[in-house]
């Protein structure tokens, strides 16, 4: 089964688009994003609540 998202910007601005806090590029109006899903599923670990912010805020 293919899953397809796609934004458009629709406003005269310019936007910031940021995947998974480390890729970012800018978008201008009419410039399309589209993501479509991957074949292989992502895996995810959970730590607790805001478990890997909070050591980082402990760091500063």
């Amino acid at each position: 089964m293919e899953s397809t998202i796609a934004v458009e910007l629709l406003i005269n601005k310019e936007a910031l688009v940021v995947v998974d806090g480390q890729y970012a590029k800018s978008i201008r109006m009419g410039e399309r994003l589209v993501v479509t899903k991957y074949d292989v599923p992502a895996r995810f670990v959970k730590i607790g609540e805001n478990a890997f912010y909070e050591k980082v805020k402990r760091l500063r």
